[in-house]
C-alpha cells in the first residue's frame, strides 16, 4: 500500500512522498499507511490542484486497486498464524 500509494503521490519537491510512514499495533493487528506532511490531507483531498506528476485520492486509490493484493496478503498472514 505505501509503495502504490507513494507512486500516485504528487511531486513537486518529494517531501510528500518521503513523509510516507506505516505503522502497526501489535495489540490490535492493524496496520496503517499515512502521510507525515503538514499538507498532505489537502493533496490529498483537493480534486482541484493541477499536478504535473501523482495526483489526488494517491491513498485512497491506491487501496482500492490493490485491495485484492491486500486480501491475499491478509489471508496468508491469518493461515500462518492458525498453522504455527
Amino acid at each position: 500500500m505505501r509503495e502504490v500509494s507513494v507512486r500516485r503521490a504528487p511531486v513537486r519537491t518529494g517531501h510528500l512522498r518521503d513523509s510516507a510512514r506505516v505503522s502497526t499495533d501489535p495489540e490490535t493487528g492493524q496496520a496503517a499507511v499515512s502521510y507525515e506532511a503538514d499538507y498532505a490531507v489537502y493533496q490529498h483531498e483537493r480534486l482541484d490542484y493541477a499536478h504535473e506528476t501523482g495526483g489526488p485520492k494517491f491513498l485512497e486509490t491506491a487501496l482500492v486497486g490493490e485491495r485484492g493484493e491486500v486480501g491475499r496478503i491478509v489471508q496468508a498472514e491469518i493461515r500462518e498464524a492458525l498453522d504455527s
